[in-house]
């Protein structure tokens, strides 16, 4: 895989995941920032993979920002 010209990642995970949840997102961040792609990693503090989707709720959330300004 190549990312596609332009296109920014974001890689985002609870930090309240289990260590190899933290760790397979950290190493999918290094591989799409070695392939070219800009990519960034946020760990949002005291969310799992049951809640980390609730941020899109609230137009002002970080994760709802992110995901409109790319």
């Amino acid at each position: 895989l190549r990312p596609v010209q332009g296109t920014r990642i974001t890689c985002w995970v609870g930090g309240g995941e289990r260590s190899e949840f933290l760790r397979q997102t950290a190493l999918l961040a290094n591989i799409w920032t070695g392939l070219g792609a800009a990519t960034q990693s946020v760990v949002e503090p005291d969310r799992h993979h049951f809640n980390v989707v609730d941020g899109l709720a609230d137009p002002d959330h970080p994760l709802t920002r992110t995901l409109l300004d790319e």
